[in-house]
């Protein structure tokens, strides 16, 4: 298969969605790419009602019908070479089949956990159908890839998270302001709350971005919550804390998430548990610092606060030049979905 394939992108275009970085890189490296988005008409459809809601849970909607119908319509149009799946909550086993017969190579990339799910949100039935009918099923984890083989016995492949490059892509700009507390961005749930109050009762200042922490924490002494960022000034925000805090989902555990490649990359300093593929990507204590429990995260980050300015300043200089040299991009992970996709 040469670069001039054609590549289909389906799944969420929501602001949290990896998909759009690889949309980006496919641009990127001009290869041809076009994208579906099959989450957005399926969450518009269900949050629209009570009624809805109730409808599909009982299996009366038409809702994913309707969408499987419209996909296929785009691809007979569109005629794709490779189809890249990100998870494929919403899409049937029979869709997969068809595109098959047609003789386009199909690909998923799940960053979530393929068959253990977390949350309603992390699949479904149609992704645990689905798995045997890919050419590849391709993951962030290489304990998931291992047991993706061993389970289902399919092809796989193992493919990092990584960070979007802008403009500023080479040159890291330290914050003027550069506030010393400890900075968590994300969703909320109660796990995640509880280990954020630790931080906070231990003294440390603790600053939560994201939407719903109200549900769950209340601003005090040591902790304050913002409302949620996207995109620009999510980037923005990372360096202008002295900690940003990584925790992990429990489809992460023992590998690494998205933010393990946004934060060092956009000059933050990353406190993040540690684990085997953290340090296949960084040094601990020089590049970002990794614990073993949040016992041991509350004593790093109190070194972290009092360390000085310039010291702070050199590991985050130390990761982004990491990020930048060994090019844990997206265009780069593009090019690497693109070589994968090659030896289908």
């Amino acid at each position: 298969m040469d670069h001039k394939s054609k590549f289909l992108i389906v799944g969420s275009n929501s602001p949290y969605a990896i998909e759009r970085y690889y949309v980006q890189g496919f641009k990127k490296l001009g290869v041809e790419c076009s994208s579906f988005w099959t989450q957005g008409p399926f969450l518009e459809y269900y949050n629209k009602n009570l009624l809805n809601k109730i409808l599909y849970r009982i299996g009366l909607s038409s809702i994913l019908k309707n969408i499987n119908a419209d996909l296929f319509k785009y691809f007979l149009a569109y005629k794709p070479k490779v189809i890249v799946v990100f998870k494929g909550l919403e899409i049937y086993p029979s869709t997969l089949q068809k595109f098959k017969d047609y003789g386009s190579k199909i690909v998923n990339y799940n960053p979530d956990h393929p068959f253990s799910f977390h949350g309603r949100g992390s699949g479904n039935r149609l992704t645990l159908q689905s798995i045997p009918l890919y050419d590849i099923y391709i993951t962030y984890s290489k304990k998931i890839e291992s047991d993706l083989k061993l389970k289902y016995n399919v092809k796989t492949s193992w493919l990092p998270f990584g960070f979007n490059r802008t403009d500023k892509e080479n040159k890291l700009v330290l914050s003027e302001k550069e506030q010393l507390k400890l900075c968590f961005i994300g969703m909320p749930d109660s796990e995640r709350a509880s280990i954020l109050k630790l931080y906070a009762e231990n003294k440390i200042p603790v600053v939560i971005y994201g939407k719903g922490w109200d549900k769950f924490v209340r601003n005090g002494e040591f902790l304050e919550v913002k409302d949620a960022v996207y995109n620009e000034d999510y980037d923005a925000l990372i360096g202008s804390y002295r900690i940003q805090l990584n925790l992990f989902r429990p489809h992460n555990k023992d590998s690494h998430n998205m933010r393990s490649f946004e934060v060092p990359a956009n000059g933050g300093i990353m406190l993040a548990p540690d684990t085997i593929e953290h340090r296949l990507f960084f040094e601990n204590e020089k590049e970002v610092f990794l614990f073993n429990n949040h016992e041991d995260g509350v004593k790093k980050a109190k070194l972290l606060l009092g360390m000085e300015r310039e010291e702070a300043n050199e590991i985050r200089k130390r990761a982004h030049t990491k990020c930048v040299a060994q090019k844990y991009d997206y265009a780069q992970r593009t090019q690497e979905l693109i070589d994968i996709t090659e030896d289908v």
